[in-house]
């Protein structure tokens, strides 16, 4: 889709001026031109793919070596008790989750060429989430 079919839109007040402008005339607040926020929604789709199979791998290595933990001969062993795991794969959830709205976010904005505010801000809230996770893990550990 060429830039000039979609119309810019201010993230703040939702004003949609008449010609390509850097900042929105009404409110002052800065505005991404389509092909910006396309190339931003690819990253937050890639990076969000990442974390997510990341994530998937991660959790399959992780239970397999908990149910193998006790085997003769086991190589690696989880010394962690039952609320270990459940932490362990809380943690694990969230970044998931994460992954997972950030591959949505990021298909919304190639798709739209143009930010969803909701969708970002959920971003940013689980990721705000997630590092407060860490630091409390990093304490209770």
């Amino acid at each position: 889709m060429h830039a000039s079919v979609i119309p810019q839109v201010c993230p703040r007040c939702r004003f949609e001026p008449e010609t390509f402008v850097n900042n929105c005339p009404q409110c002052g607040q800065v505005i991404l031109s389509p092909k910006r926020v396309r190339v931003l929604g690819w990253v937050m789709f890639w990076c969000g793919a990442i974390l997510t199979v990341g994530m998937v791998w991660l959790s399959l290595v992780m239970a397999r070596t908990i149910a193998h933990s006790d085997d003769p001969g086991a190589t690696t062993h989880f010394t962690g008790d039952a609320n270990d795991v459940k932490e362990t794969f809380a943690i694990f959830g969230m970044v998931f989750l994460f992954g997972i709205v950030a591959i949505v976010t990021g298909v919304w904005q190639v798709w739209h060429g143009r930010q969803n505010l909701k969708l970002v801000g959920f971003v940013m809230f689980l990721g705000i989430l997630l590092l407060a996770a860490a630091s409390l893990a990093q304490y209770v550990m």
